[in-house]
């Protein structure tokens, strides 16, 4: 019914923030949609029209609405608000307390699914799922299902996806470098400012060591010739009597 595929379930960690997921090692973070978001379903009674409201926060309680009628308990998280419309009458029929707190949370595919539970509401247990699925931009959250008791919504949102985490595997090695190079350059800068203005010395004669300098790529080459001989009288044969 759900095109999302579930990977396995495992236990929710939940950081200082309950917009925070640590799941199968991976870090999700729905920060960004800390604040409040509504979807409206509509169904044709005729002669009205049945529009519910449902508003949402995924990271904390809703703030309490402007007009009582609409208000849910205090502590709630998804609010559903029922009325009838007929022209332009409308009538709160009822308000549900949908969910309260978070639940498990488990890995999709392609983002995470989040549930949330509430208390019951017309001997009926109230909670939804929330499937955030990982995308280049942030949309509203749409509707899927609602059966009176458990809410289904799926949301497209930057927030679906993995926090990538900053590379720190060449993070001491690349500063290990930065510092022989600046170390070498220093001391070659430095010897040859010294024996530019004791000795009078200039061009390559002015840097330390220079004669070793000459000879190096001689050096590299025997050195490298030395090594291709060991390796090539190193493999099995036999000598000729």
């Amino acid at each position: 019914m759900y095109p999302h595929l579930l990977l396995p379930s495992i236990p929710l960690l939940v950081a200082a923030s309950s917009c925070k997921f640590t799941l199968q090692n991976q870090e999700y973070d729905l920060s960004s949609l800390d604040s409040l978001h509504t979807v409206v379903q509509s169904v044709d009674t005729p002669p009205s029209v049945t529009k519910t409201t449902f508003r949402i926060n995924p990271c904390a309680s809703l703030e309490q609405a402007d007009d009582k009628d609409e208000r849910c308990d205090a502590g709630t998280m998804i609010c559903a608000v029922v009325r009838t419309v007929n022209g332009d009458s409308s009538v709160v029929q009822k308000v549900i307390p949908v969910a309260s707190k978070q639940g498990d949370a488990n890995v999709l595919k392609d983002g995470i699914e989040v549930t949330y539970n509430g208390e019951k509401y017309a001997e009926k247990s109230q909670s939804a799922v929330v499937s955030f699925t990982c995308s280049k931009k942030d949309e509203d959250p749409e509707f899927s299902s609602y059966d009176g008791s458990v809410l289904h919504l799926s949301w497209k949102s930057k927030a679906g996806c993995a926090v990538q985490k900053s590379s720190e595997g060449w993070g001491w090695f690349l500063w290990l470098i930065i510092i022989a190079f600046l170390g070498t350059s220093a001391y070659l800068i430095l010897g040859g400012w010294v024996n530019y203005t004791k000795y009078g010395v200039t061009g390559l004669d002015a840097l330390p060591h220079s004669e070793t300098m000459r000879d190096l790529p001689y050096l590299m080459k025997d050195w490298i010739s030395h090594i291709l001989d060991t390796i090539r009288g190193g493999r099995g044969g036999y000598t000729q009597i």
